[in-house]
């Protein structure tokens, strides 16, 4: 018995949440939450109480049919005019209207679709219009939104083709994903809408909020800091940007005005932030004025993912640098299709990738009183049209990869150079000859050479005063043939030629008095070195993996630890020779015997050949401790 009034209990209190107007549940977050039951209002929509807050729900949507029993319309294809009043009536209390509803996620809204509906009056009470509202009412003309809009949802007035004017309030926000593919904004694909008036005191123009419009010509008011993302995508007849001189506008969102008409860009001082692709595709626009101050986003790492700044803007020939402007900043003209710049003469530095992938980039001009300090990582990387730079004298920097895949066909340093990053002229497949200045160091952080790849490179020239050979500077180069180090140079770095695999001869200046490691080590094609002054210096392995004949003249020792398959020879041509020869013991190489030579000593067996004299005769084969006379017997102890 106790159990059956138990279940008639539980069945009741179904039959009294069904039953009751006014139905709790629990929303995701756990917070309880009513909503009354539906009413209808003229036979044009349904609303309801959620939280004691009016929503208008749907329009009125009772199918009619035709004689075969399909829908022939919808009772919202009916509704041709709509005024909305401020309240209406739950249960004898008056409400104010304050919602309209929308969910861009089941794709509905409360208006959608109704595509006769040519007049709407909005109270002015309400406080959003959600996704979708009025998406699709393709006879609508006008609408006047209220002051105290807060929130316009994504798609809210989607392809109404026919509308031709709106007004923005000051304080409505759009949907925080609204301009991207699956958020269309809230006058997304409005062809005919030419008459936007933006209400003073707003601070932004959300995303997408008029992407794919008809407008012509846009005044943006001087309290907007920011345009969102997309906020004019794809207005192919926008020409014109109307900002005073007393605009605040901060920030240019992603793809703003991508695919847009504009014919010209005025930016204000006060921009300090333009995202990735803000004016790509604009093929119309000829001028555009630089805020001192901007700033773009971080590229993409490979071109493809995102695209700079200017990228697409075929007709862009006339760029306007502010007055006093010191940078070119990071990015600025990445994937940009500009043909020529001039660097203002105030200019010190022109940051990371500034130009990079400028594919049409011919020329690089500079004003008088140059004042370039810097051209930062990968500023021109991939500038493939950039056949020469007259690098100003007043250059101290070049970064890494700064003029990497570049055209250039000769490249001449400036005595102000300090300092040259790695890679900074890798893969420049036309660059035949190159001029080092003699203060400059070679940061070879990235463990490749200057000059990597460029295997165009024949000729090398060294300005006066130059005295080392960086560590890594020609090395993994291939266009290298020859090369003569000038006299004044006294150390040549570690892997300085290192896999330079078409270098075939190498003469070293008698200034020379230390060789670093792995110097020509992997010079496959190496045939001869030739050392005009005394025995240098040398650390491990320089000529590893190389088979080549090596010509001394003033030395007295040949080095340990070269590494190779070498063929010492104690001549060269017009150069007085020495006349003793010390061996050491773990020496690799075979020896030739000059005709001047007179004395030599080994360590160990040696390996002299038999061409060296039958004086030498077996008693060779023996250490020796002290030089012995090659034709006169032995001096010293045996």
């Amino acid at each position: 018995m106790k159990a059956r009034g138990t279940t008639l209990a539980i069945l009741m209190a179904v039959l009294l949440l069904i039953l009751s107007p006014g139905l709790a549940y629990a929303d995701e977050s756990g917070d309880s939450s009513t909503e009354s039951e539906e009413f209808q209002y003229l036979n044009l929509f349904h609303y309801k109480l959620v939280d004691d807050e009016l929503h208008i729900t749907r329009a009125v949507d009772d199918p009619h049919y035709d004689e075969e029993g399909n829908v022939a319309f919808n009772d919202r294809c009916m509704i041709t005019s709509l005024t909305i009043p401020e309240t209406l009536p739950v249960d004898g209390v008056s409400y104010p209207v304050e919602y309209i509803d929308g969910s861009i996620w089941d794709g509905t809204g409360a208006f959608m679709d109704c595509f006769n509906l040519s007049y709407v009056k909005l109270p002015s009470t309400l406080r959003s219009i959600g996704d979708k509202a009025f998406s699709g009412c393709t006879s609508l003309t006008s609408v006047t939104l209220p002051d105290g809009l807060e929130y316009l949802g994504s798609s809210a007035f989607n392809s109404c083709t026919s509308l031709k004017s709106v007004n923005i309030p000051r304080g409505c926000r759009t949907h925080e994903y609204a301009g991207e593919q699956a958020y269309p904004g809230p006058f997304a694909n409005t062809p005919a809408l030419t008459s936007v008036t933006l209400e003073d005191g707003r601070e932004t123009i959300g995303n997408g909020f008029f992407e794919y419009s008809g407008i012509t010509q846009i005044t943006i008011p001087d309290s907007v800091t920011s345009l969102g993302s997309w906020a004019f995508y794809g207005t192919e007849n926008l020409e014109t940007v109307n900002l005073s001189e007393n605009s605040q506008l901060e920030s240019i969102g992603w793809k703003a005005f991508s695919g847009s008409g504009l014919k010209s860009f005025f930016m204000p001082d006060t921009v300090s932030f333009v995202d990735v692709g803000a004016f790509a595709g604009c093929g119309r626009l000829e001028t555009v004025r630089l805020s001192a101050a901007m700033t773009c986003n971080q590229y993409q790492t490979e071109r493809g993912y995102d695209t700079g700044v200017f990228n697409g803007c075929d007709s862009l020939t006339n760029i306007i640098f502010p007055a006093g402007l010191t940078r070119i900043g990071r990015c600025w003209f990445f994937d940009s299709p500009i043909e020529t710049v001039t660097i203002p003469a105030t200019v010190t530095e022109i940051e990371d990738s500034a130009f990079r992938y400028c594919l049409n980039l011919e020329e690089v001009l500079f004003e008088d009183g140059c004042s370039l300090e810097t051209i930062g990582s990968c500023a021109f990387r991939k500038d493939g049209a950039l056949e020469e730079f007259d690098f100003p004298e007043t250059i101290k920097t070049i970064g890494t990869q700064a003029f990497e895949n570049c055209g250039l066909t000769s490249v001449v340093l400036p005595d102000s150079l300090e300092t040259l990053h790695a890679g900074a002229f890798n893969g420049c497949g036309s660059l035949a000859s190159v001029t080092i200045p003699a203060n400059m160091t070679y940061d070879w952080g990235y463990n490749n050479g200057a000059f990597e790849g460029s295997n165009a490179l024949k000729t090398v020239v060294f300005k006066p005063g130059v005295t080392k050979i960086d560590a890594g500077l020609f090395g993994w180069n291939e266009g290298l043939e020859s090369i003569e180090i000038p006299e004044g140079v006294t150390a040549i770095g570690a892997r300085a030629f290192r896999r330079a695999y078409s270098l075939k001869t190498v003469v070293l200046p008698q200034s020379l008095t230390q060789i670093d490691e792995e110097a020509f080590s992997d010079c496959t094609s190496l045939e001869t070195m030739t050392f005009r002054g005394g025995r240098p210096t040398v650390e491990s392995s320089i000529c590893a993996n190389v088979v080549a004949t090596v010509y001394f003249g003033a030395w007295d020792e040949v080095p340990d630890n070269w590494g190779g398959d070498l063929t010492f020879v104690g001549e060269i041509p017009g150069v007085v020779d020495s006349s003793t020869l010390d061996v050491p013991e773990s020496n690799r190489g075979s020896y030739v015997r000059p005709g001047n030579l007179t004395r030599a000593r080994t360590s160990t067996s040696p390996r002299f050949p038999e061409t060296w004299g039958s004086e030498w005769g077996g008693r060779w084969s023996r250490a020796m401790s002290d030089f012995r006379d090659l034709n006169e017997g032995y001096v010293g102890g045996m």
